[in-house]
C-alpha cells in the first residue's frame, strides 16, 4: 500500500508553487525539505510531481532507475526546444548513450596536459592586466577568463577580443534557460520587460551560431585534429562509422559551450568570495601553495600533490553547487518511500539541499574544506555530494572542470 498524498505546500490553483519558487528557489528548496520531509509535493504550472530530497534519492534517480527519468519532455513541455537543440544534456536513452560514446573522446585524460597548459597561460594574460589598488569585479573577470579557455580548448580560437560581447550572449541564454518563465515569455520575439527577453535571446543565439557555425564549416574543410574539441566532434565516429552531422556538432558544442561557461566561471567567483570570507583557510591554501608550487604555475602534475587545494574546491562545489535544483519527468509510475508518482510526474532532485542536510553535512552552513579530507573523518555517502551530477548522465567535463577551477585558484592567490 502506498500513501495518496504526498505533503506539502498548497500552492496557488493553475499555478501551483510557482510564485515561490520563483522568487527564492534556495529558500523554497530548503524550507521544504526542513517542514515535509524527503518527499515533498511540487505543483508547477500545471506540472504535479514532487521533489526527492536525499543521498538515496538521488542514486535512484541518477543511477538505478535513471531511464525512467526523462529529460527530453520537460523541454518539450517548456517549447524550449527552439533555444537548446538536441544537445547531449537535453536528450534520452538511447540517443544519450550513443552520441555521448561520440563525445567522450573530447575529455580523454591524454588531451589534459595541452588544455591545462592552455588554462595556465590564459590565467597568466588575465592577471598580467590586474594591478595593485585597482578594484575589479572577480566574478566579470572569471567570466572573461573562462570564456578564453573554452574558446582555446574547445575551438582553437582566441576570444579574448571577442570576450565581453560573446559573454554576454552566453549569459543571456542561460538568464533564459534558468528560469521557466522566461523560457515561456521567450517565444515572444520581443522583449517584455520583468517578463520575457525574447528579441535580446534570438540576437544572442544568432551570435553564438555564427561563431560554432565557422568553426564547424572550418575544421570540416581542413579536416586536421588541432587538439581541441571541435575536431574531435567532426572526426568521431561510433562502432558502425556513423558521424555527428553538422546541426548535431551545432548542438553539442552550444550545450559545452554553455554549460561550461556558467558553471566554471560562477564556482570560481563564490570559492574567492569564501576564501574572502575565510582568511584562517585561506592562510592554510596559501602555505601549501608556496611549500609545493615555490611561487610558479601548476602544471597538471603538480595538481595532485595539492590536497588542501581540492578540498577548498569541493567545499565551495558543496556550498555553492552549480545547478541548485534539476527537473525530470517519470516515464512510468514509481513508488518512493510510500508515495506513488504515476507516469508523467514532474520528479524534482537538488544538489543545494543534498550538500546542505545535516545528517550527511554536519553543521552545514560552515564552510569547512577539511570535511573532504579523509584523514580527517569519513568521506561524505555516496551521492550525497552531488555537484556533478552522478550516473550514466554525470557531467563528461567534470575531471576538466576540477582541473580548471584548481588550477586558475591556485595562480589567483
Amino acid at each position: 500500500m502506498s500513501n495518496s498524498v504526498i505533503p506539502g505546500p498548497a500552492g496557488l490553483p493553475g499555478v501551483g508553487s510557482v510564485i515561490p519558487y520563483q522568487r527564492d528557489r534556495l529558500r523554497f528548496l530548503m524550507e521544504g525539505y526542513r517542514r515535509y520531509g524527503e518527499v515533498v509535493r511540487f505543483d508547477f504550472l500545471g506540472f504535479h510531481g514532487a521533489v526527492l530530497h536525499g543521498a538515496a534519492a538521488n542514486r535512484y534517480i541518477l543511477v538505478d532507475n535513471y531511464e525512467n527519468f526523462l529529460w527530453g519532455p520537460v523541454i518539450d513541455r517548456a517549447r524550449a526546444r527552439w533555444i537548446v537543440g538536441e544537445g547531449l544534456v537535453f536528450i534520452d536513452e538511447p540517443e544519450h548513450g550513443q552520441q555521448r560514446r561520440l563525445i567522450m573522446p573530447a575529455f580523454h585524460r591524454q588531451r589534459f596536459d595541452d588544455y591545462q597548459r592552455i588554462i595556465r597561460e590564459t590565467t597568466s594574460r588575465v592577471l598580467d592586466r590586474w594591478q595593485p589598488g585597482v578594484k575589479l569585479d572577480i566574478a566579470t573577470q572569471m567570466n572573461e577568463l573562462t570564456l578564453i579557455v573554452e574558446g582555446l580548448t574547445m575551438f582553437t580560437l582566441d576570444m579574448e577580443g571577442e570576450a565581453r560581447a560573446l559573454g554576454q550572449a552566453v549569459f543571456e541564454v542561460v538568464y533564459n534557460m534558468s528560469d521557466p518563465l522566461r523560457v515561456a515569455f521567450a517565444r515572444l520575439p520581443f522583449n517584455l520587460p520583468g517578463l520575457g527577453r525574447g528579441a535580446s535571446l534570438r540576437r544572442a543565439l544568432i551570435r553564438i551560431d555564427t561563431v560554432l557555425n565557422e568553426i564547424i564549416v572550418r575544421h570540416e574543410r581542413e579536416g586536421t585534429d588541432t587538439g581541441d574539441v571541435v575536431s574531435m566532434l567532426v572526426a568521431a565516429r561510433d562502432e558502425e562509422g556513423g558521424r555527428l552531422s553538422a546541426s548535431q556538432v551545432r548542438d553539442h558544442l552550444l550545450t559545452l559551450f554553455v554549460a561550461a561557461h556558467e558553471t566554471v566561471s560562477d564556482t570560481l567567483a563564490w570559492t574567492f568570495y569564501l576564501l574572502a570570507q575565510h582568511p584562517v583557510v585561506t592562510a592554510k591554501l596559501l602555505r601549501e601553495l608556496d611549500q609545493e608550487l615555490h611561487g610558479e604555475p601548476p602544471t597538471a602534475a603538480d595538481l595532485v600533490r595539492l590536497p588542501y587545494l581540492e578540498q577548498v574546491v569541493k567545499e565551495s562545489l558543496r556550498c555553492y553547487p552549480p545547478a541548485a535544483s534539476l527537473l525530470r519527468i517519470a516515464r512510468e509510475g514509481f513508488t518512493w518511500q510510500g508515495y506513488h508518482l504515476p507516469a508523467g510526474s514532474l520528479v524534482v532532485f537538488s544538489p543545494f539541499t543534498s550538500h546542505h542536510m545535516p545528517s550527511q553535512f554536519p553543521e552545514p552552513e560552515v564552510f569547512r574544506p577539511e570535511r573532504f579530507d579523509p584523514a580527517v573523518g569519513e568521506p561524505p555517502s555516496s551521492y550525497a555530494f552531488i555537484p556533478f551530477g552522478g550516473g550514466p548522465r554525470a557531467c563528461m567535463g567534470a575531471s576538466f572542470a576540477m582541473m580548471e577551477l584548481k588550477t586558475v585558484v591556485a595562480m589567483v592567490l
